[in-house]
């Protein structure tokens, strides 16, 4: 039947499945749609590397979501090389709403009670490393961006 196979059964495509979900679909299922969809990426559209370093994976262009809400929309992906996507999904997790937990704010920054002091402290190769204790969590947040900024 070949591609945007229509009818009911197993074989069907979209709404027409038994087994459909919409968009509750799951990361897996929404990846595995654009690369059906849109197929390999082969280029990086935000540096326009077109070749993988070498000795790099083999799937080192990848498909990046861009809003973040994993929607069966082209319009809502990219072609990224490994390094740009990181770079984005870095992005995308300062842009994110903190914890209801914490209370400062800003990541890295918490209140010592004991102290009555604002500490801050990073997370680097599943180690915990503490930058200091500051008066305000401003001075303290700031601390925590210079570090990552030379990381």
């Amino acid at each position: 039947m070949g591609k945007g196979r229509k009818g009911k059964g197993r074989h069907a495509m979209g709404p027409e499945n038994g087994k459909w979900v919409g968009d509750a679909i799951s990361y897996v299922g929404v990846h595995s749609w654009i690369k059906r969809t849109l197929g390999e990426p082969r280029m990086c559209q935000e540096c326009g590397r077109t070749r993988q370093p070498k000795g790099m994976k083999k799937s080192y262009f990848e498909w990046a979501n861009v809003s973040g809400k994993y929607l069966r929309v082209v319009g809502d992906w990219k072609r990224l090389c490994a390094k740009c996507h990181r770079i984005m999904d870095r992005h995308l997790v300062l842009g994110r709403k903190k914890s209801s937990r914490n209370t400062s704010g800003y990541k890295g920054v918490s209140w010592e009670k004991d102290r009555k002091k604002w500490g801050a402290s990073v997370e680097r190769n599943g180690k915990h490393i503490r930058l200091g204790r500051f008066a305000t969590k401003e001075e303290a947040a700031q601390a925590v961006a210079k570090y990552r900024l030379t990381e």
